[in-house]
This record gives structure tokens, C-alpha cells and sequence, in this order.
């Protein structure tokens, strides 16, 4: 099997990972949540596109 699997815990619950990882036969890859300014950049890149595009279709 392939595919994603998006994992949210809290510290009170991080002692369960490695049990998990051990029943499942995975190793999960652990990434910070994305940062304000992350978030930001994202948002401005997307809007960017937006106006872009509508500026392409009234042209």
C-alpha cells in the first residue's frame, strides 16, 4: 500500500507514535506545522495567480 497519512497530536498523546509505528510496520516522517509567514507566502502566491489570471481572461 502506498499513499499519505496526515497524523495530529498533541504532547499528551506523542508516547503512542512509536506503538503505532511498531503495530503499523511504518516509519513516519515527522514535519513541524507550517509557520505564520509560511502561511503567508502561500496566500500571497495564490492570490497572485488569481489576479493574473483574471487579468489574462479581460485582456
Amino acid at each position: 500500500n502506498t499513499g499519505v497519512a496526515v497524523m495530529l497530536y498533541d504532547r499528551k498523546k506523542s508516547y503512542m507514535i512509536p506503538q503505532i509505528e511498531k503495530v503499523a510496520g511504518v516509519n513516519f516522517e515527522r514535519i513541524s506545522a507550517p509557520q505564520p509567514a509560511d502561511i503567508a507566502k502561500a496566500s500571497g502566491s495564490a492570490a497572485a495567480e488569481t489576479v493574473s489570471n483574471i487579468s489574462d481572461r479581460h485582456a
